[in-house]
């Protein structure tokens, strides 16, 4: 059974709303790209599927950046507000169906924890590993995405 969650970016320029019980996967990401986009030491990031995000307001409000220097080499296109800059949701080339959505602007608590780390060889020397995750010095070895 799916729930819904809504989210949106800071100005309420783009909203959204997923619909999804259990996403694919909740990462912290700890790479120096996601510590430069989230503005923070790490991006907390939430895999789901396309089909269970729907964009309900501001798709004229979206501007991209788009990067192919990616530890995975595939092109990763990240998807702001143009009005007040909020990261809101990723895509990459290695998956058409997935979305990779920043929690930051997630509306609400869902209930929703993190389940792994990756590229803990950057996280900050100070930053405690988050309890109950797998913890991945670089990039998830077993992950394949582009299979969904």
């Amino acid at each position: 059974m799916s729930s819904e969650h809504k989210g949106s970016c800071l100005c309420q320029a783009i909203q959204y709303r997923i619909t999804t019980s259990k996403p694919i996967g909740y990462t912290l990401c700890h790479c120096i790209d996601c510590q430069k986009v989230s503005g923070s030491t790490y991006a907390a990031n939430l895999f789901i599927l396309k089909s269970d995000f729907h964009l309900t307001k501001g798709e004229d409000s979206l501007s991209t950046y788009s990067t192919s220097a990616t530890f995975s080499g595939s092109t990763l296109t990240r998807h702001f507000c143009k009005t007040c800059g909020s990261f809101v949701f990723s895509t990459t080339t290695s998956s058409d169906k997935l979305i990779v959505l920043a929690t930051g602007c997630l509306d609400g608590h869902p209930e929703w924890k993190p389940t792994q780390e990756i590229f803990c060889s950057h996280r900050r020397a100070w930053l405690q590993e988050l309890e109950n995750t797998k913890r991945f010095e670089k990039m998830n070895p077993g992950r394949n995405r582009a299979k969904l």
